[in-house]
Parts: C-alpha cells; sequence; structure tokens
C-alpha cells in the first residue's frame, strides 16, 4: 500500500542575499512518520523548515503541505494550511510577561476565542501532555531551558496541528531532558502526528525516526531508515557518523 505524501519539496531552489542555500532540493515526508533531517551546519536545515511552513519564499521549485503549494497560497489561505502544520522554533519565544498557561493558550487568548476559565483549563491539559500542569502558573523565567522548549510543543499541540516541524527540539540540553523530549516527539506519533525534525543529535534522533535525511550542498543527498544511514558508503555521511 502506496503511503500518504503530506509535503512534497519539488525542485526547491531557495536563495538568502544572492547566495544559494538549496539547488533542486527534493524531499517527501510521509503521513503519521517521524523523519529526521541531519546535516553539517550552515546547510540551510533550519531554512527549510522555515520554507515549507511558508515563512522563507522560494526562488524556484515547488513546496506542497497536504497538496497545497505553500509559495502560490494568498495570506488568507496560508493563515488556513498554517492550522494543519506548525512549527517548533529552535529559541522558545515564549512572552517571558505572561504565565506559563497563558502562553499555551496565546492564540485563543489573543483573538478572544476563549473566555480566560476556560482557556485555563484547556491549558492545563496540553501542559499535562509534556508533563508540566504543576507549572501553570509560572513564568517562563523560572523554567529551565528544557522546561520552556516542552511549553512551546504545549504551544503547538493547543492548535492541533496534522504536522509539526520541530527545529533543534534538544539543541542544548541535558541528556535526561532529550530523552524527555524524543519521547513526547514519539508520543506524538502515536496519536497520528507527523513529524519533521531538525537535528545534531545524532545518536538519540536514530532511535526514534522512521526515516533519515541528509542535507548536503544544497541537495538531499540519502534518504533511507536509521539502519540504512548508518550502514551506507556515502564519504561525507561516514564523516559526520565519526567513521
Amino acid at each position: 500500500m502506496e503511503k500518504e505524501v503530506v509535503i512534497e519539496v519539488k525542485d526547491l531552489v531557495t536563495k538568502l542575499k544572492n547566495k544559494i542555500i538549496h539547488n533542486k532540493l527534493n524531499l517527501k515526508v510521509f503521513k503519521n512518520e517521524i523523519l529526521v533531517i541531519f546535516g553539517p551546519s550552515g546547510e540551510g536545515k533550519s531554512v527549510l523548515l522555515k520554507t515549507i511552513v511558508g515563512l522563507i519564499k522560494p526562488y524556484k521549485g515547488h513546496v506542497y503541505v497536504l497538496g497545497k503549494d505553500i509559495p502560490k497560497l494568498s495570506q488568507k489561505e496560508l493563515y488556513e494550511i498554517r492550522k494543519k502544520i506548525n512549527y517548533v522554533f529552535q529559541n522558545d519565544t515564549l512572552f517571558d510577561e505572561y504565565l506559563v498557561w497563558e502562553n499555551v493558550m496565546f492564540y485563543y487568548l489573543e483573538h478572544g476565542l476563549m473566555e480566560k476559565s476556560e482557556a485555563r483549563k484547556k491549558a492545563l491539559e496540553y501542559l499535562k501532555i509534556v508533563n508540566l500542569e504543576s507549572h501553570a502558573d509560572y513564568y517562563p523565567k523560572e523554567l529551565s531551558g528544557g522546561q520552556r522548549k516542552r511549553v512551546s510543543i504545549a504551544r503547538v499541540l493547543s492548535l492541533n496541528p496534522d504536522i509539526i516541524l520541530f527545529d533543534e527540539p534538544t539543541s542544548g540540553l541535558d541528556p535526561i531532558n532529550t530523552k524527555n523530549i524524543h519521547k513526547l516527539i514519539l508520543d506524538l506519533k502515536e496519536k497520528g502526528k507527523t513529524c519533521l525534525l531538525v537535528s545534531h543529535d545524532i545518536q538519540e534522533s536514530l532511535k526514534i525516526a522512521d526515516r533519515v535525511a541528509f542535507l548536503y550542498r544544497g541537495k538531499i543527498i540519502f534518504t533511507g531508515t536509521p539502519y540504512e544511514f548508518k550502514s551506507c558508503y556515502i564519504p561525507v555521511i561516514r564523516a559526520f557518523l565519526g567513521y
């Protein structure tokens, strides 16, 4: 049975300040999988995520999300598709002047879509998923780095997207918090979410990945299972793995 493609990048060319970042890059992401993108620093992994979600416009090529060509969408159409795909930034982007639960439900409070009492009740449900319901009335500055990242994930979950993009979700975290974040991503897959990760955390990410993609010199030069990734003979990948 053929897998359903939820993201397809076709012949993508991305330019930033006249520098070509991606050069006819191709990638498919299947429904309800965890796909991890590896690659050396500075190869445009984060730029790829931002292009997929419509924060950066491609110079050429196509980016399809759930069948919609992202660069061709109007602002209204882009707004609608972003209800189904959301992005956990590398930096947590929390609002320090708001309580944790207010950060989680910020979208609903900002747009007057929920009463405060209802919003707080819903926030506790999402904070429970990331094991932080006891910190609902803290301010972000009172949290550790790992806790702040989990609050960011809870905020994304409040929007109930089908697809979640994670940009270095475990960057700067200790081994325990890293395992907690990866367990959470596995739990999201169990709930039917599709997860696309950019990561430098090779060993831990390989434990949760269904597939791996490797970005090098503007192209995806490898896609396959973690086993295929670890046993492939592409020189740059072997060097990346320290072989």
